[in-house]
């Protein structure tokens, strides 16, 4: 229901219109009886208003339909980020495990390279004292060689006295040290028997 507004002068007064009602909008002022008339207005009648409400319900109805559709879209993008968000855990965590266990590996071997090491240094250590312990023995080795007297040419008596002999052949070379090994040698390619006579250093 529209109601009109008529200006008068010095007074207002609204009356109720049923089917009509007129919308001021331009007011001008007549210059012979100094009274206010509508100088023009548009029609409004009921159903342009009920077209009107009926299409702020409709917009109504699609701006909710829009939120709930964004709604959805946010929760789904939200479902996507954390599905995503747990893959890439599981993903690094399983690269991580990857990591931590070929680095365990890489430590272990390089402590048992590190043990190998230190028993090749012993081994070597231990090759060392060896070769100079046989130079040793060596250098020991000919210097009793050293003292070794071989006496060919001698020939071998029944019932001879073998250190007899050494001691005579000794005082007949001028070796006058303490005899420690005495034996013959035959030799099969002259048939000479020779005879060996160690003793210490001169």
């Amino acid at each position: 229901m529209c109601t009109t507004r008529i200006v008068g002068i010095g007074e207002e007064k609204v009356s109720p219109s049923s089917k009509q009602c007129y919308k001021p909008c331009l007011i001008a002022r007549s210059k012979s009886n100094r009274d206010y008339v509508a100088a023009s207005s548009i029609p409004h009648n009921d159903a342009t208003t009920a077209g009107d409400i009926g299409s702020l319900a409709l917009s109504s109805d699609v701006v909710a339909s829009s939120f709930e559709e964004l709604k959805d879209q946010i929760l789904s993008l939200r479902t996507i980020i954390i599905d995503f968000k747990s893959e890439t855990y599981s993903q690094l965590t399983r690269a991580i495990a990857s990591f931590t266990s070929r680095l365990d590996n890489m430590e272990f071997r390089i402590s048992k390279l590190e043990e190998s090491v230190l028993q090749l240094g012993a081994n070597n250590q231990h090759s060392c004292e060896v070769e100079l312990l046989k130079r040793r023995l060596n250098q020991s080795e000919q210097q009793c060689l050293m003292n070794d007297v071989e006496i060919a040419g001698v020939f071998e008596a029944n019932g001879e006295n073998t250190e007899h002999v050494a001691i005579l052949l000794a005082q007949i070379l001028e070796l006058f040290e303490r005899l420690v090994y005495k034996k013959r040698i035959a030799y099969v390619k002259d048939l000479f028997v020779n005879y060996f006579v160690r003793q210490y250093g001169k």
